[in-house]
């Protein structure tokens, strides 16, 4: 089976998507995956294309985030790990990005953008490894251990209440 690179270029963690996740579900022998069982919030902003994705730094990558202008440049400057070890970071592309400009229409429709900024700034100060096992940490249920998703408030494993 492919791996699953739950990390990204831009500071958002793939690993807490939840197309990413539902993917990952159905290959581990779960059901397919559904546009109807995803969170509304998410269900309404998101283009329906087909619920598959290993994460945006693989070659397969959802429709949705296949365009994004930042996974882009980073594939193009060849960058293994983020944006946060470009030499040109930040470059006028990263602070120019209308989804990370205060008060975008983006974080209306999906806040877990917000993230983005906090994640790229703890990269660079951190570096990524320190970013990634701090993420991979924050996505688990403290009851259970599960990883959840971005839009989850209860865990599907053990009914513990999160965030």
């Amino acid at each position: 089976m492919k791996e699953f690179d739950p990390g990204s270029y831009c500071g958002l963690y793939c690993g807490a998507c939840e197309i990413m996740s539902a993917y990952r579900k159905h290959l581990e022998g779960g059901e397919e995956p559904s546009w109807e069982k995803m969170p509304e919030i998410f269900r309404n902003a998101i283009s329906h294309h087909e619920i598959k994705c290993y994460g945006c730094r693989t070659d397969e990558v959802f429709t949705g985030c296949g365009g994004c202008p930042i996974r882009k440049c980073a594939k193009d400057h060849g960058l293994s790990t983020s944006c946060a070890d470009c030499a040109e970071y930040p470059c006028e592309l990263y602070k120019k990005a209308e989804f990370l400009q205060p008060g975008n229409r983006f974080e209306e429709i999906i806040p877990h953008i917000k993230a983005m900024q906090t994640g790229i700034t703890t990269m660079r100060e951190k570096g990524y490894s320190y970013w990634l096992d701090e993420q991979k940490e924050k996505w688990k249920c403290p009851g259970c251990g599960a990883q959840f998703t971005w839009y989850s408030d209860i865990c599907k494993k053990c009914g513990k209440e999160l965030k």
